[in-house]
């Protein structure tokens, strides 16, 4: 199958999706359990959650991003030298600084997408009464009190789309529900608000990893080059000793 740079960037935001459905399957897994706990382990253990996926992220952009640079100097050399011309299919595979960005972008996009429509959807918690005490029945002729009951038990709370995709979101984003802990009505409303930028996070540390891709090719590269110079030094060294031996063996003579 050829490769071309769309099917590379749609390749690379697919694996970002795929990470953040782990990261959330983690979260999930662990930390219902710290919701009880001391709030400096919950945090300080949420924190390591978060933190891990975003470096892992980060370093897998950094990695992809040396590939790339690697093949753009190879390519370039050798078109250089005019032996070669690279087809489509390896000029795809060029380092290009956007290409990071852009398959984080889309890689966000799911997550994003349907976390926009909730911030922009999600309304605060509404109640109504269940079964009241019969103690208050005395009270229900004051119209302070049955007036403001009676509108209560008149609205009608439905489920909508949002209460559903609210849950996929929580899911996805459930590392940093743990460094949130319990959230009120106000809390959890702003959680929602704040939800499309917390989507943002962990595909931004791949973006930000791939510009380093450069950074981290000359760093293997100067310690490639290193380690093809100490044996040409000890050659050298070794051969001045020799000369050294010959020239004390004549005067000898």
């Amino acid at each position: 199958m050829k490769q071309t740079r769309a099917g590379n960037i749609v390749r690379i935001a697919l694996r970002l999706l795929g990470y953040q459905l782990v990261f959330g399957f983690i979260s999930f897994m662990i930390m219902p359990a710290l919701m009880d706990a001391n709030p400096a382990i919950r945090i300080l253990l949420a924190g390591v959650i978060v933190a891990a996926a975003c470096l892992f992220t980060f370093l897998d952009g950094t990695y992809q991003g040396e590939r790339d640079v690697a093949m753009s100097r190879r390519l370039s050399k050798l078109e250089a030298k005019g032996v070669y011309t690279p087809d489509k299919e390896e000029n795809a595979r060029r380092y290009r600084p956007m290409n990071g960005v852009y398959a984080m972008l889309l890689g966000a996009l799911p997550l994003f997408s349907i976390s926009l429509y909730v911030a922009l959807t999600a309304q605060p918690y509404a109640y109504t009464p269940q079964d009241l005490p019969s103690w208050l029945g005395t009270y229900m002729q004051r119209a302070e009190v049955g007036d403001a009951l009676a509108y209560a038990g008149n609205l009608s709370i439905t489920t909508t789309p949002t209460d559903y995709l609210r849950v996929a979101v929580r899911f996805m984003l459930f590392g940093y529900l743990g460094l949130a802990g319990s959230l009120s009505d106000a809390g959890s409303l702003l959680f929602d608000r704040l939800s499309p930028v917390l989507a943002l996070i962990v595909p931004a540390m791949f973006a930000i990893g791939y510009l380093f891709g450069p950074v981290r090719f000359a760093r293997n590269q100067k310690v490639v080059d290193e380690a093809k110079r100490r044996p040409r030094k000890r050659l050298k060294k070794s051969v001045r000793e020799k000369q050294a031996q010959n020239r004390e063996k004549k005067q000898l003579i």
